[in-house]
């Protein structure tokens, strides 16, 4: 007896071509699959456009052409336009191909924007913008406002006109310290306390002001010399002599020399303006800032001074012992 499990009968034979055509069209979409590439795009995503119409967004799957070439373009917000040409059987590794998109150009002005010191909040027109140094990049040429504000710094205002510069411009501004402004008034209410003129020079000096530190410096230093100060002069000289050792950090080399020559000026100031000083502060700073300056010469005059002044004094024997001569 035949086995109808295995019976072919003429409904069954028929529907043999269509599994063939099944399997064809399954083969053939495989294959076509296998030669697309997936097309993708940093920033993502991005337009993709053949001619005039816009054919995916990023990431999409291109399928190379027969022949020729496939000329498309990528567009997206803040970048350039990027065109791709994907020539015939075009094969990518991982079938797989990345664009990455350049930023724009921006129009219009670039403003640098910097504060001395460095670190200040940024306002323009009221909206926040960082902390200094800051490059703001595609302004319109049109005026503006910029306040910096820094923690125990008076608020600086600037009125900028962005349409008489180039498309290139920068403002520095340097915002002045509350302590110095404090010591300042500090000095107007008791005019005749040393104490005062040491902590403002000080805060100058930090401040890199070193000729107003000198100026600050002078007038305390002549109350003292003239008798005419609240208190000895200790301090001040004290502060005076940090500056010429630097004994705290107020910068660089260059910082140093400055604060140095600007101390050597003030003494030689007082030397000009008082022959008969007798005041043995005034000789070892004295020294010590001409020594630094390599003013030897200089320096051995003013140890002879104090010598004939204070002869053998304790303070000047590590004079005698670095070569200055009695």
């Amino acid at each position: 007896m035949t086995d109808q499990r295995y019976a072919q009968g003429p409904h069954c034979r028929s529907l043999l071509p269509l599994f063939a055509l099944l399997l064809l069209l399954l083969g053939a979409a495989s294959c076509q699959r296998d030669h697309t590439l997936l097309l993708e795009s940093q920033p993502s995503p991005a337009a993709v456009w053949q001619g005039d119409d816009i054919i995916g967004t990023t990431p999409c799957r291109i399928t190379p052409p027969a022949q020729g070439e496939l000329s498309l373009m990528l567009t997206a917000p803040g970048c350039k336009d990027s065109v791709l040409s994907i020539p015939a059987g075009m094969i990518a590794p991982a079938g797989r191909l990345l664009v990455k998109l350049a930023q724009a150009e921006k129009l219009g002005v670039s403003l640098r924007c910097q504060s001395t010191p460095a670190g200040a909040e940024l306002f323009l027109d009221g909206e926040f913008q960082g902390r200094t140094p800051v490059i703001i990049n595609g302004l319109e040429p049109r005026a503006i406002e910029l306040i910096f504000r820094m923690k125990d710094r008076e608020a600086v205002t600037r009125q900028v006109d962005l349409s008489s510069g180039g498309v290139s411009q920068a403002i520095h501004v340097k915002l002045p310290s509350q302590t110095v402004a404090f010591y300042r008034n500090k000095i107007k209410d008791e005019p005749n306390s040393p104490h005062h003129y040491a902590d403002l020079g000080h805060h100058l000096i930090l401040e890199h002001d070193f000729t107003e530190a000198a100026v600050v410096f002078k007038e305390g230093l002549v109350l003292v010399l003239d008798g005419k100060a609240s208190d000895g002069g200790h301090r001040l000289w004290s502060e005076v002599d940090r500056v010429i050792t630097k004994q705290y950090d107020y910068g660089n080399a260059d910082a140093l020399k400055a604060g140095r020559e600007a101390m050597l000026s003030l003494l030689r100031d007082l030397r000009r303006e008082r022959k008969d000083i007798r005041d043995l502060q005034f000789y070892t700073n004295y020294i010590n800032c001409a020594d630094a300056l390599n003013f030897r010469q200089e320096a051995q005059e003013r140890f002879a001074d104090a010598w004939e002044l204070y002869p053998k004094h304790k303070q000047l024997q590590p004079f005698v012992k670095r070569g200055f001569a009695p």
